[in-house]
């Protein structure tokens, strides 16, 4: 890791949050109180406050990672990544999945073609957490599928099944995703299956069992990158509005 130390004030995460620990064993950040003296601000705030509290961040000059939904209405969120893109600060979604070793593994391999031509993704991002919410859930798992197959998301309908949400979407070229997210009791289930026209990966998305080790590592050191050099970032708030896009147009249809 080469560059500055920045500073990171994290907001609405108690001290046990694995991305507490990410931040203070990251060697590009210093975890700091002051909100004055902060170059990055992580937002955890309660979903009604979120996009204020990022908009806020934006307009102050801040680096910002969100955490899960930007804002439940899409409008919402687009409005807030072009203040991020005016404003030019970096500011990510915390879609950590897309860095895990081995997603970022069978991304690279689908891309290369060893799997052929991938005509569907089927995905299970099931948590032992009765109060994770389907939808906080769901957004990592579209990002994850879009990451995947490396195409935008065309169509989608949704079955809510109260504690999991399924989604079938589909992409360009007719390719199709199904993606079941929720939680059970005792269950901890995070994997993707992509068939291609000449074979078919299987990716364990919750190996090693703690992500942030590795996934959370990963988004951090994008951050850092994008911000210390100025080279665009792998992910964007961008991102998160076609997450959020995916969501709702699936539960108005």
């Amino acid at each position: 890791m080469t560059g500055p130390t920045l500073r990171a004030r994290l907001l609405g995460l108690t001290e046990q949050h694995p991305y507490v620990t990410a931040f203070r064993s990251h060697p590009g950040f210093r975890v700091v109180t002051g909100d004055d003296e902060a170059e990055v601000v992580f937002v955890a705030a309660p979903l009604a406050d979120r996009p204020r509290t990022v908009e806020a961040a934006i307009k102050a000059g801040k680096h910002v990672v969100v955490h899960g939904v930007l804002a439940e209405d899409p409008d919402d969120a687009a409005a807030i990544a072009a203040l991020a893109r005016d404003q030019g600060t970096v500011c990510l979604p915390d879609y950590h999945v897309r860095f895990q070793p081995a997603v970022r593994a069978a991304r690279a391999a689908v891309a290369a073609g060893r799997i052929g031509l991938p005509w569907n993704l089927q995905g299970d991002l099931v948590s032992a957490d009765t109060d994770a919410r389907p939808q906080s859930l769901a957004v990592h798992a579209v990002d994850t599928a879009r990451a995947l197959v490396g195409l935008p998301v065309r169509a989608v309908r949704t079955h809510d099944a109260g504690s999991v949400l399924l989604l079938l979407l589909t992409h360009d070229h007719g390719v199709t995703s199904t993606l079941a997210v929720g939680h059970a009791p005792g269950a901890d289930t995070h994997r993707y299956r992509i068939s291609g026209s000449h074979g078919m990966l299987d990716v364990d998305a919750s190996k090693p069992a703690w992500a942030g080790g590795a996934s959370m590592a990963g988004l951090l050191t994008e951050l850092h990158t994008a911000v210390v050099t100025g080279r665009p970032a792998e992910l964007s708030l961008d991102d998160a509005v076609e997450a959020q896009r995916v969501i709702t147009e699936g539960s108005t249809a």
